[in-house]
């Protein structure tokens, strides 16, 4: 994730405290990001603002010492120092933050020894500037040394990083904090909308949140169901394996499995529920998501009695009928195929054409399941 300088950085409290440290160092500093926006800057000197930076020619050169600066800010040493071109001195160290350049801390406008003031003067007629004025801003230049000033940098840049650090954690926090409440309205809406049955349970069965489908499926409502324990829903034999479920699922399992429970008319209709435990208000309760499986059992149910319809009438069909797969080797066949052929009906499922016919007749055989999955529809092979 890229990070920038203003959004960690308590900028107009960071610059009262550069200002308060110029005043007792007298060392100017600036904190500037990537882009080169100043963000803060203290003790900055007339000799630079108003005088270099401030003439069309002699600026140029300014920019010179910065280009110089961010090209070589990579190699910093942890500081890279530059005489600019003006005979003043320029330094920087990079802002790191978990391994991330954010932004550079300057010090500079100053001197390591006396300065030539003769240098200066020339200098001064060199571009016009009023050069008692300008000897005067030179004059009030600080001169340090350079160990000084690479302790005051060091300085800075630790300060500045460790306050960055901070503002990242803040905005960490915060962003964990959107996306908890970002997540705990997603959980509302699908709790609420979802298809299928939810609520909560506390740990001695009382229902704890309820959605409209879970209650829509008794027959209640969501006010009604808050006054519940799932007890009273339950069929004595569903309400007889509650407690061990309880206990399996505060032992970290995640539980599937059908249950009986009442309508508000009396009737009774079968669930399919998944169990599981989640944090809740500060402590544990057990989220239940319920689908009724009424119609579904039902289903399975007519699909089993059909299928005992099919295995008799396959067992006792007059006619000799065989299902294939899409290669034409057996799926099903009738139970007189075994006097046609000599083998068990298992024998043959799987079998090609060929392992169950007569040669000729297999590939007359072939040709027309091939025309009948070419052309979709029924042909019949007459012998």
């Amino acid at each position: 994730m890229k990070h920038q300088l203003a959004d960690l950085l308590d900028i107009p409290r960071l610059q009262s405290a550069l200002d308060t440290l110029y005043n007792s160092s007298k060392i100017p500093s600036a904190i500037i990001d990537n882009e080169g926006k100043i963000h803060t800057g203290s003790g900055w000197q007339d000799v630079c603002t108003k005088f270099h930076r401030g003439h069309h020619e002699a600026r140029k050169r300014c920019i010179e010492s910065d280009s110089y600066i961010r090209r070589h800010i990579n190699e910093a040493n942890p500081s890279v120092i530059y005489r600019c071109p003006h005979g003043l001195v320029d330094s920087a160290t990079p802002i790191l933050v978990e391994g991330e350049h954010i932004g550079n801390v300057f010090t500079g406008q100053l001197f390591f020894e006396k300065p030539d003031i003769d240098y200066f003067r020339a200098q001064a007629r060199a571009y016009g500037f009023d050069e008692e004025e300008y000897i005067d801003a030179v004059k009030k230049v600080p001169i340090i040394t350079e160990q000084a000033m690479r302790e005051n940098l060091a300085f800075l840049a630790h300060l500045t990083g460790m306050l960055a650090e901070m503002g990242l954690k803040r905005a960490k926090e915060q962003e964990a904090e959107q996306r908890l409440r970002e997540s705990v309205e997603d959980y509302r809406a699908l709790f609420s909308l979802a298809s299928d049955g939810i609520f909560l349970l506390s740990l001695d069965g009382t229902l704890l949140e309820v959605n409209e489908s879970f209650a829509r499926m008794h027959g209640y409502s969501t006010r009604e169901m808050m006054r519940m324990n799932i007890k009273d829903l339950g069929t004595p034999e569903t309400a007889k394996m509650i407690p061990e479920r309880v206990r399996r699922i505060l032992a970290g399992e995640i539980l599937t499995f059908e249950a009986e429970h009442y309508h508000k008319d009396g009737r009774v209709f079968k669930l399919e529920v998944s169990a599981s435990l989640i944090s809740y208000g500060g402590g544990s309760c057990i989220q239940c998501l319920h689908r009724e499986i009424t119609e579904r059992k039902r289903a399975a149910e007519r699909l089993r009695e059909n299928e005992e319809i099919f295995k008799r009438f396959m067992e006792h069909s007059p006619i000799y009928v065989f299902f294939k797969d899409e290669n034409i080797r057996a799926l099903r066949l009738s139970k007189n195929y075994e006097a046609l052929l000599g083998m068990p009906v298992e024998e043959m499922l799987g079998k090609n054409m060929n392992d169950l016919f007569p040669s000729g007749f297999a590939k007359k055989m072939v040709e027309v399941d091939m025309r009948m999955i070419k052309e979709v529809k029924a042909i019949t092979l007459e012998e």
